[in-house]
């Protein structure tokens, strides 16, 4: 696969990517409302409100066509990467850093949100 045909491919991945900065509620059935703050070049600070009227403030970065990180207000981390395969295709994958304020780290409740959050 050519350089131009890996970057033709990658493009349309990526600009869906960085829709859902400014558009998450097009992307997350939970999310009903995404209000952009700010912009300055790879950075955009959002509003985003969640079914029940949870709000929470996320600072997106947007990383060399390939990463978005996600800063929540809690401290907690969301990953989307866009890693190429072995043959140049793109295999969109997340990571995600939980913060929980209320549980002490190390205690059993700790691993009990760990087991179920892999399920």
């Amino acid at each position: 696969m050519s350089s131009f045909t890996r970057f033709a491919a990658t493009a349309p991945v990526w600009e869906g990517l960085r829709r859902k900065v400014c558009h998450a509620d097009q992307f997350g059935p939970p999310i009903t409302s995404c209000v952009v703050k700010k912009e300055d070049n790879n950075v955009v600070h959002r509003r985003v409100v969640f079914e029940g009227g949870k709000e929470m403030t996320e600072v997106c970065m947007e990383l060399a066509r390939r990463r978005v990180d996600f800063r929540l207000q809690d401290g907690s981390e969301i990953e989307n990467i866009l890693p190429p395969g072995p043959s140049g295709e793109l295999s969109p994958t997340y990571a995600l850093k939980w913060k929980f304020a209320d549980i002490e780290e190390g205690c059993e409740e700790e691993q009990n949100l760990g087991e179920e959050q892999q399920r």
